[in-house]
């Protein structure tokens, strides 16, 4: 127990090494909490075969998918592969030196982020299986998330909230600020050029990086004086 409290520690001090801002565009708000990590998982495997659903990227029985889609490491390989797959032709006319339209360029956007998050929740999952010697029903979905609790690690946690959270948004600016006072921004070339909307944005953005530091601050320092109190109790002070 103590050997997991202490790398759960270690993993909370980490993950305090740095503070990430994502300004996303999206078309629809919803202000959902993410639900527990056994119904979150399901929500995504849906919200992925949705999508590929509406680039008219069915579902195919004769390569093992079931009729919905379930929140098991096989079903989030399967999602990742019609991605993959959906995407090799454009990727194909890249290759060639051809120029995408807008519109097939979004789509190769989209394709790489189901594939990219669907194969991190892949192997999450199969972490989790080897991890905890229990298997994840292939058979998933939310009626059967209500019996089975899929324990993840506080790092685990942190990425499924992200996943959860980003959904399959466009991100349009993202900054990344390190403790040792290293600043990465990153900007969406569609509000590189100067306008009130992207103007706009940008003030939102700001405001959120100033926000995310001062909370960052106070976590640090909580952090701290709850060290410096453990060391101080091991130590008879």
């Amino acid at each position: 127990m103590a050997v997991k409290f202490e790398e759960n520690l270690r993993t909370i001090a980490e993950n305090l090494l740095n503070v990430e801002v994502n300004t996303i565009l999206s078309p629809s708000i919803t202000g959902e909490k993410m639900p527990p990590p056994e119904h979150a998982v399901v929500d995504m495997a849906f919200t992925y075969d949705e999508q590929l659903l509406k680039m008219g990227i069915p579902r195919d029985s004769t390569k093992g998918d079931p009729p919905s889609p379930k929140g098991s490491p096989a079903e989030f390989g399967r999602l990742g592969a019609r991605a993959a797959s959906a995407a090799a032709p454009l990727e194909q006319q890249l290759t060639n030196g051809a120029k995408l339209s807008e519109e097939q360029g979004e789509h190769l956007n989209t394709l790489w982020r189901v594939n990219r998050y669907a194969n991190q929740l892949m192997g999450m999952l199969h972490d989790y299986e080897t991890r905890s010697g229990t298997h994840i029903p292939d058979d998933l979905d939310h009626s059967r998330a209500h019996g089975f609790h899929l324990e993840l690690l506080p790092d685990e946690l942190v990425v499924l909230r992200k996943i959860w959270d980003i959904g399959l948004d466009r991100i349009v600016l993202q900054t990344v600020i390190q403790l040792d006072g290293d600043v990465i921004s990153r900007i969406h070339t569609d509000l590189a050029e100067p306008s009130p909307r992207n103007e706009r944005l940008l003030n939102i953005h700001n405001g959120s990086v100033s926000a995310s530091i001062a909370f960052w601050q106070q976590l640090v320092n909580l952090l701290g004086s709850f060290l410096k109190g453990v060391t101080d109790l091991m130590r008879g002070k």
